[in-house]
């Protein structure tokens, strides 16, 4: 199921699955969504919950016990019921059940509300632990958006500026595959704040993992005709950056993580894991990202 929120110009698809963005469109009818393409990337804004990347094996302890946890987790295969629905706001949830519990021993409600305002599109996500013990976990968003804006432009010509003065932030490159050197985290110096954003350096090392950051910067490409003023919450430490290899894959995933994975040296341990966030019965997280539209 699909449902469609509209405001100032733009328009919202929001499907029941995974409660993933579908399409994001303004009045000229401009999509700055990726359209999925299972021969490059199927998907085009999943949630990640409850870990973010990949997981050793796809195997990790917890309690004892033992359980399978695919990369960026379950959440993006649940569907979502309605909750509210508005001309310009949709509210949607996911619960527990027996599927998630064979994967993830713990009872939880999310919720994703989508609100469109003027110019802006507003994503807010309540994690909510709902059962008796202390719930380890990390969330993540994954929005693929079109990239470059322009015909004739690739992604060598886009930037992320955080403004004048931000110098730069740390990055941790990958190791073992996919997973995160921390010992090789370093400064990565800026452009006069600017991000220039490079189809080789994206390809050579598949995912740019960013920290300390502002959590606010505008992308844009090189024609200057549209861009977005992107912000999140300071629930989510880290940008992540990534797109399939090649030209045809018009995209960029701008990700804001809770976490990341581990270096993958050792076996997983949910029990011990750094870097997830460890929620207490009964109490809530809330991460939120916001897309604001210059055109």
């Amino acid at each position: 199921m699909e449902y469609t929120i509209a405001s100032g110009g733009l328009c919202a698809v929001i499907t029941d699955a995974g409660a993933e963005i579908r399409s994001l469109r303004d009045e000229g009818n401009f999509e700055y969504i990726w359209q999925r393409d299972p021969a490059i990337w199927g998907e085009s804004a999943p949630l990640l919950f409850p870990v973010c990347g990949r997981v050793k094996n796809e195997r990790y302890t917890l309690g004892g016990g033992e359980y399978p946890m695919k990369g960026h987790g379950f959440l993006k295969t649940m569907t979502f019921r309605l909750s509210e629905k508005a001309t310009d706001r949709v509210v949607l949830s996911a619960v527990s059940d027996d599927r998630t519990r064979a994967m993830y021993p713990f009872d939880f409600e999310i919720t994703a509300e989508y609100t469109l305002s003027g110019d802006a599109l507003t994503c807010r996500y309540t994690v909510k632990n709902t059962g008796r013990g202390i719930m380890p976990f990390n969330f993540g968003l994954h929005p693929g958006i079109t990239a470059p804006f322009t015909d004739g432009l690739t992604i060598d010509d886009c930037a992320l500026d955080f403004g004048t003065g931000c110098l730069g932030g740390y990055i941790s490159p990958l190791c073992n595959g996919p997973f995160v050197s921390r010992a090789a985290r370093h400064f990565y110096p800026f452009d006069g704040g600017r991000l220039h954003l490079s189809e080789k350096e994206i390809t050579e090392n598949d995912t740019l993992v960013f920290d300390s950051l502002p959590h606010s910067f505008v992308f844009s490409d090189g024609a200057g005709t549209r861009a977005i003023e992107f912000s999140y919450s300071d629930t989510l430490p880290y940008l992540c950056i990534w797109k399939a290899a090649g030209e045809a894959a018009r995209y960029i995933c701008l990700e804001p993580w809770s976490g990341t994975p581990t270096d993958g040296e050792n076996d997983e341990n949910f029990d011990t894991r750094d870097r997830m966030e460890r929620l207490s019965p009964g109490g809530e997280r809330v991460f939120s990202y916001s897309v604001k539209f210059r055109r």
